[in-house]
């Protein structure tokens, strides 16, 4: 999978996704979504909370 095109993340999203985990924790996946909503998780069984 080539995440190097538009699809992949760029800088902003990528800073984005990481203050929300710092803010609400890697366990509250649904108030992260809530701040990074342009984006839909592809391959969910490889992002645990661990």
């Amino acid at each position: 999978m080539d995440e190097t095109g538009p699809a992949g993340w760029g800088t902003w999203e990528e800073l984005v996704l990481g203050g929300a985990v710092l803010r609400h924790g890697a366990g509250a996946w649904e108030a992260v979504s809530s701040e990074v909503q342009t984006r839909t998780l592809r391959h969910p069984h490889l992002f645990t909370a661990e």
